[in-house]
């Protein structure tokens, strides 16, 4: 922060003391880290910090009318709850982890360490060829044992590794693929072997029949999708 501000970290840590001390006097601030541990409970007490914003602007809503804005806005309230909850007690009830890509929340160190362990499965698995099924999938997950007492909502331990992942994302038919190029991987006669023989059915349907079904991947070439 201090060097895209273009000031001393000294600078930086000085105001974000006193920001501190205003959040400890607000009510609204404290109640939104009360509201934080139950955000976090109800996705099994991980979260990316992505996720966790979501999740806030859901709950709260924004008077701001553009996307980027609520987002943004999301992230910083979360981001200042955070920083308050580690210097308001003696035992913070979710913590900041930013040493992993990427960035958790969650309510103890052993709950993140399971997210990433779970990201990491995610990563390995959607480079697979051709794709692993969902229930695949989870069944490699359900190898990594939770902490004691974490109980994930249905559903939640697959999507929790997507987001946990470094390169993985999660299709509407809860298929893991990564966030890359189109790979030989491609279903629906797209593979590169098919290209030469089935170049109409590419051109006409893979661009964006396979943009909504894996929307977080890099779209086909223009020339592709021509």
């Amino acid at each position: 922060m201090a060097r895209e501000a273009g000031v001393a970290r000294s600078a930086v840590a000085e105001v974000l003391g006193k920001a501190r001390d205003r959040w400890h006097k607000s009510r609204e601030f404290n109640e939104l880290r009360t509201e934080l541990v139950a955000l976090l409970s109800s996705a099994g007490g991980v979260a990316t910090a992505d996720e966790l914003a979501a999740l806030l602007l859901a709950a709260r809503g924004s008077v701001e009318d553009l996307e980027t804005d609520r987002r943004r806005l999301s992230q910083a309230v979360l981001r200042a709850a955070i920083e308050l909850e580690a210097t308001a007690s003696d035992t913070a009830r979710f913590a900041f982890y930013a040493e992993y890509k990427p960035i958790l929340v969650a309510l103890s160190p052993e709950l993140a360490a399971y997210a990433v362990d779970l990201g990491a499965i995610a990563d390995r698995m959607a480079n697979e060829e051709p794709l692993p099924s969902p229930a695949r999938v989870e069944e490699e997950l359900n190898q990594v044992p939770p902490p004691e007492g974490a109980v994930l909502p249905p559903g939640r331990m697959l999507r929790l590794a997507a987001s946990a992942s470094k390169g993985a994302s999660l299709s509407a038919r809860a298929e893991l693929y990564p966030k890359v190029v189109w790979h030989p991987w491609l279903p629906y006669g797209c593979h590169s072997a098919h290209w030469q023989v089935r170049l109409s059915f590419v051109r006409k349907r893979c661009g964006t029949e396979l943009a909504d079904r894996f929307p977080d991947a890099v779209p086909l070439p223009p020339a592709a999708r021509a």
